[in-house]
């Protein structure tokens, strides 16, 4: 976005505010997560998952009843920075805050820019969406995945266009995988 002129960037896309309400996600996310004393017993449960998937036993941790997609990306991240529980939730953290820019888009494609900022700025500081994103569960990346979907899904209907519509196909599968509530989407 040209800020002087207040033109959309890039596919006339606005970039400047779904950039401020990331960071601004980002940044209560990342607070909440600093002051978070005592691990969730889900949280538990995800990184022992994580665990058995970063020493191979993939068997292992699909057996737990809880869907396999957030302790893989953080077992995964682990392999890099180390840690399951911090890797736990830099992922949470970074998912959640993430999925302010498809609920800023969604917002802005329908009712316009402002609506838009409120949509997005109602996600990024609503306290129990702060919470649960800065927590070692998989609502961040469910949100993220769900958000995208859904935004995925009014561009291609509104536009008719069916890489977007697979796209958020694509989109709510792998939603699916975090969380089985995406199974209405």
């Amino acid at each position: 976005m040209d800020l002087k002129s207040g033109t959309p960037g890039p596919g006339g896309r606005d970039l400047a505010l779904p950039a401020a309400v990331f960071a601004g996600a980002l940044v209560l996310r990342t607070a909440a997560a600093l002051n978070t004393a005592v691990i969730t017993p889900d949280g538990v449960t995800f990184v022992e998952m994580a665990r058995l998937f970063a020493h191979g036993d993939a068997a292992g941790a699909l057996a737990y009843k809880y869907h396999p997609l957030y302790p893989f990306l953080f077992s995964a991240v682990s392999r890099v920075l180390g840690g399951f529980e911090p890797c736990g939730l830099a992922v949470s953290v970074l998912f959640s805050s993430l999925a302010a820019v498809p609920a800023y888009n969604l917002a802005a494609s329908i009712s316009g820019r402002g609506p838009g900022a409120a949509a997005g700025l109602l996600y990024a500081c609503l306290p129990a969406f702060v919470n649960y994103g800065s927590e070692v569960l998989s609502e961040g990346v469910f949100l993220f995945f769900t958000m995208s979907a859904l935004d995925l899904f009014h561009l291609g209907a509104a536009s008719r266009a069916v890489g977007a519509s697979a796209l958020a196909g694509a989109c709510a599968g792998v939603a699916y995988l975090a969380r089985p509530a995406a199974a209405g989407l």
